[in-house]
């Protein structure tokens, strides 16, 4: 991986600093992804990645292995996403880019990674030009102990969890030729907690292992690619600042495509369901206490976290919290309770 890379002599900028040229980032792109694509290319076309994800696969979230991988599965991205905030927070500090110039390099790369890279390019380009099922959608389904859980549903390909925490090694890239050991450390700890991480979701079933290396491939190519600019640019105006923050994640949120099940279990008497689409209502199968509401979305928005059924004694409704959606639909199916001795 890029570790091994020779560092070619390098034109400085204003500060010093010494600049890639264009041509390196290229090579950087290429390494990247040609080892990350050949790896995913292989586990699809010998089958591997099929066979570990059965080998891996871990409903009962109760046992070792299932805990630890929701576990990763919860702070494994949430971790590297507030430390890609603050890295963003950071570069609003006056003079910083004067003063510490290969920290504030770092930590605009480090956050325009999460935020392009693991965001924008990963979950709204690629998993929408993808249209892959995950694992627990189709090959998983009719294994012993199999669920699926609502976070779970959605596409497959490439994995946004492991793609946030590969974006840990995105400094390596800026400090790579100033500071080695400082590179070498932000490399192998962001592959270590990617890693991790893409292996927990496979556990869970949400992730191929090609997911994962695609999503590596994507969050250190975006990386080298920023770290350049960065170097040439050395500021962010605090206008251009805000201003692409706004029109990214603006992008990010309208542009996430999701399919997301939420269900209900509703009292006696049924409350009046306010949903936009038609409920189909059928006999349960097993004995229940009250009746049970699956709905089945569809649509586009963020965060998908906030979307809930939100049930009373009189209704049912869609609560969306806070976030951006639109163009969502749905079927629902009621399992109406026998009432009858």
């Amino acid at each position: 991986m890029p570790a091994s890379l020779p560092s070619p002599p390098s034109p400085v900028n204003g500060s010093g600093n010494a600049v890639a040229p264009w041509r390196s980032v290229a090579r950087d792109c290429l390494v990247i992804l040609g080892i990350a694509g050949l790896l995913a290319l292989m586990g699809w076309a010998t089958g591997l990645e099929y066979w570990l994800a059965k080998l891996l696969y871990q409903p009962d979230l109760s046992t070792p292995l299932g805990a630890t991988a929701w576990w990763l599965r919860q702070w494994g991205a949430a971790v590297p996403g507030y430390l890609a905030l603050a890295g963003l927070l950071v570069l609003f500090w006056p003079k910083l880019w004067q003063r510490r110039p290969l920290l504030y390099q770092a930590c605009a790369v480090l956050a325009f990674t999460a935020l392009l890279g693991a965001g924008l390019i990963n979950q709204v380009v690629v998993q929408e030009l993808a249209d892959r099922h995950r694992p627990r959608e189709t090959l998983l389904v009719g294994l012993a102990g199999h669920q699926l859980p609502a976070e779970l549903v959605g596409n497959s390909m490439p994995s946004g969890h492991a793609g946030i925490a590969f974006a840990l090694a995105a400094p390596f890239f800026v400090w790579r030729r100033r500071r080695p050991q400082w590179a070498r450390l932000a490399l192998w700890g962001g592959l270590a907690v990617g890693a991790m991480v893409g292996l927990g979701r496979i556990v869970l079933g949400a992730h191929y292992l090609s997911d994962v290396f695609i999503a590596a491939a994507i969050s250190l190519a975006t990386a080298s690619f920023l770290a350049a600019g960065m170097a040439r640019l050395q500021r962010i105006h605090p206008v251009w600042l805000v201003g692409g923050l706004i029109v990214a994640s603006a992008a990010v949120l309208l542009g996430n495509h999701f399919r997301l099940t939420l269900s209900a279990n509703l009292g006696t008497p049924l409350p009046t369901i306010n949903l936009p689409c038609v409920v189909n209502a059928i006999p349960a199968t097993k004995p229940a206490e009250g009746h049970q509401l699956q709905v089945q979305l569809e649509g586009y928005g963020a965060p998908v976290s906030n979307l809930r059924l939100v049930a009373t004694s009189t209704s049912v409704v869609l609560g969306q919290g806070l976030g951006f959606f639109h163009s969502i639909s749905c079927t629902a199916l009621l399992k109406v309770e026998d009432s009858r001795e």
